[in-house]
């Protein structure tokens, strides 16, 4: 993990500190003529190495397929479903299995729904794959023994971001994009840390999950986000993302503010939250809980990955955090 240090309210002071933060996974990625160089999340041992003008891109996660359009490509197959399809409209503007013709390849983007067959039926030249769900895992093998490139992403904040925006707009030849719009970004985002005014909340992030509610560590995007911004997570975990709350401890650490990452609605995840933990008589203690301090996060800036959306996602927690 990258140490970021002394960001605070100079912003001359930090821009170069916050530049060598977020660029440091994008500034290893190498290139070299008409070739794009790079290690990818499989944990394999070596560099791989692409070239330019795919055309028959497949891609196996729906927040990547957004990814990939929004650094100037289009892909042959993806992911469908009603979650995948609310992600494409939300940031390509369309329902591209709709109107573009992109065939499915399955409807979610568990491994165990990936059928070898079909994939090769589709004879594509380029698969983007995510580790979540063994979704690499269960295909990954197969894959490279045809001779068929396939990328292994893990996407948990604006660095992996910036990283994979710079590899995919080289790949789609639309290198300018990089500038247009993900350097663009950074540099907004960069104004919001550094003029983050001196203020430290306890903060806890909750996912509310059927089986039980979980709180969100370091590794993951909100609390990435948090730590950036100069937060104290109270789920203090370095193994893992998610941690099963427990309600006695959260009640001696005493958050000042409660964000929920809601995975669909807001009336959905406080039904949730009213079935578990909403329940125990220790809640309504939480200090966050009587200052009316518990904010509902929304699915496309939070639990989704931002993308675009990245500026809006950081100003938004920004302000709350400033009690805006």
């Amino acid at each position: 993990m990258i140490l970021l240090s002394g960001c605070k309210n100079n912003v001359n002071d930090d821009y170069d500190s916050l530049d060598d933060y977020f660029l440091a996974k994008a500034n290893e990625v190498i290139i070299k003529d008409k070739q794009i160089s790079f290690y990818d999340d499989s944990g394999r041992d070596e560099l791989i190495t692409l070239t330019k003008g795919y055309d028959n891109v497949m891609s196996l996660y729906a927040s990547y397929t957004t990814l990939w359009y929004e650094s100037g490509g289009v892909v042959k197959s993806t992911i469908g479903g009603n979650n995948a399809i609310s992600l494409y409209e939300t940031y390509i503007g369309r329902n591209i299995i709709d109107t573009d013709g992109v065939l499915v390849v399955a409807n979610n983007s568990a491994g165990s729904n990936f059928n070898l067959e079909k994939i090769f039926s589709l004879e594509p030249d380029l698969i983007i794959a995510s580790n979540a769900m063994n979704g690499y895992n269960s295909i990954s093998e197969a894959i490279i023994s045809a001779g068929i490139p396939i990328i292994a992403i893990d996407y948990n904040d604006f660095a992996d971001y910036l990283k994979w925006f710079k590899i995919f707009s080289f790949l789609n030849d639309q290198e300018k994009l990089y500038d247009e719009v993900a350097l663009k970004s950074l540099s907004e985002i960069k104004n919001i840390i550094a003029t983050m005014p001196d203020v430290n909340n306890k903060v806890l992030a909750i996912f509310p999950s059927s089986s039980y509610p979980t709180g969100a560590t370091n590794n993951t995007l909100i609390g990435e986000m948090l730590k950036e911004l100069k937060q104290t997570n109270i789920i203090d975990n370095e193994l893992t993302d998610k941690v099963v709350l427990n309600l006695e401890d959260i009640y001696l650490k005493q958050p000042d503010i409660i964000l929920v990452i809601c995975h669909n609605t807001e009336e959905e995840a406080k039904q949730v939250l009213e079935n578990t933990i909403f329940k125990n008589p220790i809640y309504n203690e939480l200090e966050a809980v009587k200052n009316n301090r518990v904010i509902y996060l929304p699915k496309e800036l939070f639990h989704n990955k931002p993308n675009s959306k990245f500026v809006l996602a950081y100003e938004t927690l920004a302000q709350i955090l400033k009690g805006e």
